[in-house]
């Protein structure tokens, strides 16, 4: 589910400052596995390089569960999308919650935004994992 059909994210960030572009919640059983996918796609119209990245986290638990993928978004590209992977188990019984988290960087353009267009680009899609 989307927050909002478009998001306005600082320039000027961290990862720990990330901003929750799409989340979804899942009653899991002890032991289920799922394999959670996300990727959002911004617009840079500020002029200069603007670094940024995703990361997936289950916000019950706090834990990241992929790799950061980060990029860099040009004045000349304007549009670029990023994709991330992670896994989980469930260490419980209970309603978890997955997050597609976005952060991005740039002193040259301080201030201003990257535009994130939920409503017509990214996803996040959560496949359970067969119990055996």
């Amino acid at each position: 589910m989307a927050l909002r059909s478009s998001i306005r994210i600082p320039s000027q960030m961290n990862m720990k400052e990330g901003k929750v572009i799409y989340q979804m919640s899942l009653d899991l059983l002890q032991g289920e596995r799922v394999i959670v996918q996300g990727c959002a796609n911004v617009t840079n119209n500020n002029g200069n390089n603007v670094g940024w990245g995703v990361v997936l986290r289950e916000l019950t638990t706090l834990k990241y569960i992929s790799p950061r993928q980060t990029r860099n978004v040009t004045k000349d590209t304007h549009h670029d999308s990023n994709s991330v992977m992670g896994y989980f188990e469930a260490p419980a019984d209970g309603v978890y919650t997955f997050a597609l988290i976005l952060w991005c960087g740039s002193d040259a353009v301080y201030g201003r935004y990257l535009i994130i267009d939920t409503a017509n680009f990214g996803q996040l899609l959560i496949q359970v994992l067969e119990v055996e």
